[in-house]
């Protein structure tokens, strides 16, 4: 229960810190000499200062207190914490993982992270905030708790706590009880009785996040559906399309991936070996973390701007639920595709991709994807709580939207005349499209299991997560061939 309150707290904190600092934004921008259906007409750099000041300057200020609170009050909280919690399974102790201050910094210093607009997610935290409050239920007054207070027992807790971390995070109670089992490695204390126990924890905690999401709706008609925490209700039908296409992607997912997981893991290395050298006082972590907050601000904030990133379209084209940015076209009429994908937050990005009336043209969706993945090797290390999930997880949607799209320019009828780079082409019919989001929401969910195999090196658990946060079953046996010859090239 405790799990799935911090867990919603959590995401609606971030929500509303992400519409605060960005509909600020949006307004700031200035969009004259904008016409609809028309690529937008720039206007000059030095008109949108205040704006790019704004969005820069907050998230320097969300990274700074994150990494104040880290650096000088708990630095038990940095990273994801996944790494001491398969160490303390195992029997390494790690002074100041589980103290108090640690969850609370980890609460509240991943939640600012990520409104930093720092390229890391808050999923591994939350297992490392999951085993705190494990440990912490056994020292609660009157529970009559005090015979559990032993290393042995208190292992269990933990374990049990770091999954319903991860099934709060994913909307996966199966996947969230093999994760700490997967991580336990040896897995010397799991008994079969532990295994149900857990499931039903991760089961609960969902439950009440999903309670939680319910009852503070602004939808008349709320949706009681864990899932939408991550990837959101798959609106388009799959349609039907050869199997063997489906079986093709996964291999190539797990082949790419299983190259680019190691690339990221290299660069970051070298860039954390740099950090040990140079970052040897306190305040240069913060200094630097607050830079690096700046920094990928203004990539994000001026790389829609110099590269012209998609037509503005109409409101009508889009639902009332979903939060679109104007950028630098008409406020009231219209919004920006290309504007919205980079300003918007980690979970939001991953949905806005699924989305089918959001459209990006392929060689902006390749620009989106270089720079994520540029701002993921140089920024995970840094002062801060931070996690990989949702990182890596946004690289693999692009590299599904992208398999998509050529993929179905190799098929006759409604494909006969589709085109791949601009979606928005009146020769795309409807028949077309809808097949093609069908398939892009397959080949997005190999992508990120291949992704996150690649440099986590999970294996049966990721499978789980990933077929209960997608609600797709039927993608069993192609998720099991990305993830094992991801998991197989990285090695």
């Amino acid at each position: 229960m405790s799990m799935g309150t911090i867990a919603f707290l959590m995401s609606k904190v971030e929500k509303k810190i992400s519409e605060f600092t960005n509909g600020t934004l949006d307004n700031l921008v200035t969009s004259e000499n904008i016409n609809y259906g028309d690529e937008f007409i720039k206007p000059k750099a030095s008109d949108n200062l205040a704006a790019w000041l704004w969005f820069a300057g907050m998230s320097g200020l969300y990274g700074l207190i994150a990494s104040a609170m880290t650096t000088y009050w708990a630095p038990g909280a940095t990273g994801s914490g996944v790494a001491e919690l398969i160490g303390y399974l195992n029997g390494i102790n790690y002074p100041g993982w589980l103290e108090i201050k640690t969850l609370v910094t980890k609460i509240i210093g991943v939640t600012f992270a990520v409104c930093a607009r720092l390229a890391v997610g808050k999923e591994g935290p939350l297992a490392h905030i999951g085993a705190i409050m494990g440990a912490l239920v056994l020292y609660i007054p009157g529970l009559g708790f005090e015979f559990l207070r032993n290393d042995t027992d208190k292992r269990i807790f933990i374990a049990a706590g770091a999954s319903v971390g991860v099934s709060c995070a994913f909307g996966a109670p199966m996947g969230g009880s093999l994760f700490a089992y997967e991580m336990s490695k040896t897995t010397t204390f799991w008994k079969f009785d532990m295994i149900w126990k857990t499931f039903a924890a991760c089961a609960l905690g969902n439950f009440v996040f999903s309670l939680w999401n319910y009852f503070t709706s602004d939808d008349p008609t709320p949706s009681f559906n864990t899932s939408t925490l991550k990837f959101g209700i798959q609106t388009v039908e799959v349609n039907q399309y050869p199997a063997g296409i489906l079986i093709l992607g996964a291999i190539w997912f797990g082949i790419i991936c299983g190259l680019l997981g190691p690339l990221f893991l290299m660069i970051n290395q070298s860039c954390n070996t740099i950090r040990a050298k140079i970052l040897d006082a306190p305040w240069k972590k913060v200094l630097e973390t607050t830079f690096f907050a700046f920094m990928s601000a203004s990539i994000l904030f001026w790389t829609p701007f110099f590269f012209k990133l998609g037509k503005c379209h109409l409101n009508n084209s889009k639902t009332e639920e979903e939060e679109y940015y104007s950028g630098w076209c008409p406020k009231e009429s219209t919004y920006s595709p290309g504007s919205t994908l980079f300003w918007s937050g980690e979970g939001e990005i991953i949905r806005i991709i699924l989305n089918s009336h959001f459209v990006l043209t392929r060689d902006q969706m390749i620009l989106f994807g270089c720079v994520w993945y540029f701002l993921m090797c140089v920024t995970y290390g840094t002062m801060v709580p931070s996690g990989l999930f949702l990182p890596g997880m946004i690289v693999g949607c692009v590299l599904g939207d992208l398999f998509a799209r050529e993929t179905a320019t190799l098929f006759d009828g409604p494909f006969a005349d589709f085109n791949s780079k601009d979606l928005t082409d009146s020769k795309n019919s409807f028949e077309a499209l809808d097949l093609y989001n069908g398939m892009k929401m397959d080949f997005v969910t190999l992508a990120c299991a291949g992704m996150l195999a690649s440099y986590t090196r999970m294996t049966y658990s990721l499978v789980v997560i990933m077929m209960e946060t997608t609600q797709s079953l039927y993608l069993f046996v192609p998720l099991l061939i990305t993830i094992f010859l991801s998991n197989v090239v990285a090695e």
